[in-house]
């Protein structure tokens, strides 16, 4: 039977969407034109006053934090010069460190990695071969089920574009001039709270980089004879335990077997009299219950 071609099928779809939503076009127009005023009355009436106050803003703060900015970076200056010199020689013996352990990593690696590659790329062609019809099959189930909710879903998702739409511009509105109050409000509250605790926060990271200093210079020696003394104990540990270990294990498994070899006959026969006495017990209850059962 002949079908009809994919082109024509949209061309159909597309004028049967055309169709329905030509009476929409009007009302559509009339919401953008008056969203497209309310916007430009906004630019026309707020956007003076708002470039103004940050202008103004923006000039305290310039004047307020250039000394600071300047006495801050006389202070740091010294401090960050010495902490270069300190950690260049570690990140240098670091960048070695990694470095000699990328090269290992790759060497060892490297066989393996290609060994996986082999195994798995015929696995990989095989897969495909086998998936690729069910792959054409689904996107084929699913290009008709998107064309499907795509007709149907059309003219809600255009109605809701429309109505948030409007509601957009009537909030920008309403909460522009309450933004324009409470941003000209905070903006200079929040730099006058800025400026103490700024000083603040450098005393405090002075006294803990130094209090950092202190207690690392006293805590490494600490860790290193600790190291120490744990790595050699663990050595003895494990020199001492591992005879013993092996001899308990030997004794364990030679009792094992023992009590095993010794248990298996012994289980046999008990579980023969037992059978043989639960056999002769039912037999005698069941006579028992049919001679009182007569009786």
């Amino acid at each position: 039977m002949p079908t009809r071609s994919e082109p024509q099928d949209t061309a159909e779809e597309t004028t049967l969407v055309t169709a329905v939503f030509a009476p929409l076009n009007p009302f559509v127009i009339a919401v953008l034109m008056l969203l497209t005023l309310l916007v430009m009355l906004d630019h026309i009436f707020w956007n003076p006053f708002t470039t103004e106050v940050f202008r103004l803003v923006t000039v305290v703060e310039t004047d307020v934090f250039m000394p600071f900015h300047a006495v801050e970076t006389l202070v740091f200056k010294p401090f960050t010069a010495v902490v270069t010199e300190v950690f260049s020689p570690f990140q240098a013996f670091v960048t070695l460190v990694f470095r000699l352990f990328i090269v290992v990593v790759t060497l060892v690696f490297s066989p393996f990695h290609a060994v996986v590659t082999a195994v798995f790329s015929p696995l990989t062609v095989l897969v495909t071969l086998v998936f690729s019809p069910v792959h054409a099959v689904v996107t084929a189930v699913f290009r008709a089920v998107v064309a499907v909710v795509t007709a149907v879903f059309m003219p809600f998702h255009t109605v809701v574009t429309v109505v948030l739409i409007a509601l957009t511009v009537v909030d920008t509105a309403v909460f522009s001039p309450f933004q324009a109050v409470v941003t000209a409000v905070f903006v200079p509250l929040v730099t006058v709270v800025t400026v103490p605790l700024i000083a603040f926060h450098t005393v405090v990271i002075t006294v803990l980089m130094a209090l950092t200093t202190v207690v690392t210079a006293v805590l490494i020696p600490f860790h290193t004879v600790v190291t120490v003394v744990f790595m050699a104990f663990t050595t003895v540990v494990t020199v001492v335990l591992m005879p013993f270990q092996a001899v308990v294990m030997a004794v364990f498994r030679a009792l094992t077997i023992v009590v095993t070899v010794v248990l298996i006959p012994f289980h046999t026969v008990v579980t023969v009299i037992f059978m043989a006495f639960t056999t002769v017990e039912t037999t005698v209850l069941i006579a028992f219950q049919a001679l009182e059962i007569a009786a």
